[in-house]
Formats: C-alpha cells, structure tokens, sequence
C-alpha cells in the first residue's frame, strides 16, 4: 500500500474534528493518535525498566492535554529533573522527560543493589549519568517499538540530564509556539514508587507523532496484520484491565475424548540423552578441611599464621563436584603437582 503522504493526512485530520486551531492546535483525533503512540512506547520503555531492575514496573495510559507555554508549571515536580530526548533518525525533534528527583534517585538506588532513603540531599552527578544511561535502554526501546509500529528506522540520541531549577524550564528548547503539548503518565515501581511524570514536547513534533501512527494503522489494516511487539504490548494492557469472567452455564455436554499416550519408553532409550550432556564441565574441589574462626580472629591473620583443621593428620581428604561431596581420597604428588587417589565413592553416586 501507498503510504499517505503528509498532505492528505493533514487534509483528514483537519476534518475529522469539530474543533477549529483556534480553539487547539491539535484536532481530537490527533490527540487520541498521539496518545496511543505514547501508549505504545512507554509500554515498550516499562518492559526494559523492569528487566534492568527485576521489579514489576506499570506506566499507565497517557493524559494529553495542550497547555499554554507561559501558564505551564512543574512546581508539583520540584525538584525535578529534565531527561532530553533527540530523535536523530526517522523522527525529527525532541521532548522533554520531567521526573520527581526522589524517584530517579530510588530508581538509580535499586539499580545500583541498595534502597533510597527518600531523602532529598544533593543530586550528584552519579544520578545524573545513571539516570541518563537508564532513559537510554527505557528510549530505546521505546524507539524500536515505534520504529516497528511505524515501519521506518527511529534512532535517538544519548539522553541529557539537566536539573530543573527557577531558572530552567524544560519548555525553553521547544519551538517559541505559545501552545505545548504535556502528556501527564503515572508510574508504578513494585510497592516503592507510585508517582507522576511528565513528558513535555512541542506541536510539531506531536502532529509528526499522531500522523505517523495514524499512517501505520491504515497501513496495518489494508495489510491485516499487527506488528508482533505492539500485540504484546496491546494485549497486556488489555489483560491488566479485563475483568475475569464468569463461569459458563450449567449444560450436557459431550464426554471429552483423549487421546491415546504412547507407551512409556524402555530404560535403555535415554542413554542417548545422556549422551548429550557428557561434555559438558564440572568442577572438582579437593577440600583438605575447614574450620570456624570469629572475625576478631580472622582479621588478625599475617603472614606465617597457622590454621588448625577440624580434621586429623592422615585422614581421607574430601571430593567436591559443583559443590557436592561424592567421593574421599589420598593425596598424592605427580611430577611436582598434587593430585588425589581415590580411595571411597560415597553410596549415593555409586552406579
């Protein structure tokens, strides 16, 4: 199919809605496309976020709204921080990522195997590049997502972090328009985080967006078919929100019928799937003895220090395979390198 080209879906969109540019720069369905396309790759951009941080991770379904630049405020996100994100490839523009300082430094926090303390003490530069390095992996694979939904190759530049203070605006960068779109999400984080993000981006770049979904769907449905990575997205979503069914109808119903099994096969026949793993290594530990000390002793150890055993001169030495003991043994010396004889198979390994 012929892709539309930008005039005719200008051409659509301007009256498929009721509403004049006076009254928004983006028609109705504009914004519902933009909405969806925002859906799409933060759905994309939870799934990365929850497998960097081995927590369960939810962004919920956009709120879009067009909003005045000078009336625009972030004071319910302070302190905050601006993530910047550069489409170089596919996509021409950029947006702005507006978090709570308190939930990048839990999130950074978790990734880095501890827990916030919810304090908000100075934002170092740690934060900062790791939070950058985050909302890389997150819009990248946002990008691919979008890349897949809208056939074209999307690439993004790495992330800018900037801490917004009274004197930055995330709006700053953005077109001089005296209208911006603000995309208002809220993300979940396993019973930690439960809070509110932005994402601030100018109409341009938003009418490039919705136009581009709003392709891709006509192309989708001339085609018949959906991209494999959005249906996963779609149908999550459409899961988490389900209600569970009820139960069908008491009726007579036909016997379920069975197929028959085939017949359990004879002890010989899996030694050629032990034949499989044959090669595969396995590491062997002579354990001569152990012992227990208290730290105040350990840490008192030097050179020349001499540890006593819990076992006695002469006896078996331990084999150890992946850490479990199978046999005991002597130690020898072959060609000036230990080595062990061994002189008992515990009975559980025996054949």
């Amino acid at each position: 199919m012929e892709l539309l080209s930008q005039d005719m879906i200008d051409s659509l969109l301007s009256g498929a809605s009721k509403k004049s540019e006076a009254d928004s720069p983006l028609t109705d369905m504009e914004i519902d496309a933009l909405g969806e396309s925002v859906n799409i790759s933060m759905g994309a951009a939870a799934k990365a976020l929850s497998t960097m941080i081995n927590l369960k991770v939810m962004i919920t379904t956009p709120e879009v709204s067009i909003e005045d630049r000078e009336e625009f405020e972030y004071k319910s996100m302070s302190p905050a921080v601006g993530v910047k994100i550069k489409y170089v490839e596919g996509l021409s523009g950029f947006n702005f990522f507006v978090m709570k300082q308190k939930d990048v430094k839990t999130i950074v926090d978790i990734m880095m195997g501890g827990m916030s303390d919810g304090d908000e003490s100075e934002f170092s530069e740690l934060y900062s590049s790791a939070i950058s390095e985050i909302m890389n992996q997150m819009m990248g694979a946002s990008s691919t997502s979008l890349a897949t939904f809208f056939d074209m190759k999307i690439n993004i530049s790495t992330p800018e972090c900037v801490i917004i203070e009274e004197n930055v605006n995330p709006t700053d960068e953005l077109a001089r328009d005296s209208k911006i779109v603000v995309i208002k999400l809220r993300l979940k984080i396993g019973d930690i985080i439960d809070s509110e993000f932005i994402n601030v981006m100018d109409v341009a770049f938003a009418k490039k967006l919705a136009a581009n979904l709003i392709n891709s769907k006509l192309s989708a449905g001339t085609k018949g078919q959906e991209p494999p990575e959005i249906r996963e997205i779609r149908e999550t979503q459409q899961a988490a929100q389900a209600r569970p069914k009820s139960a069908a109808p008491a009726g007579n119903y036909p016997s379920a019928a069975f197929s028959d099994f085939d017949a359990p096969a004879p002890r010989g026949a899996s030694q050629s799937n032990l034949d499989i793993i044959m090669d595969v290594p396995l590491e062997i530990i002579v354990q001569i003895g152990k012992t227990k000390r208290p730290v105040k002793e350990i840490i008192e150890f030097s050179q020349g220090s001499v540890i006593e055993l819990e076992k006695q001169a002469g006896d078996p030495v331990d084999i150890l395979v992946n850490g479990e003991l199978i046999a005991k043994g002597d130690v020898v010396v072959i060609d000036d390198n230990f080595g062990v004889r061994i002189t008992e198979i515990l009975t559980a390994y025996k054949r």
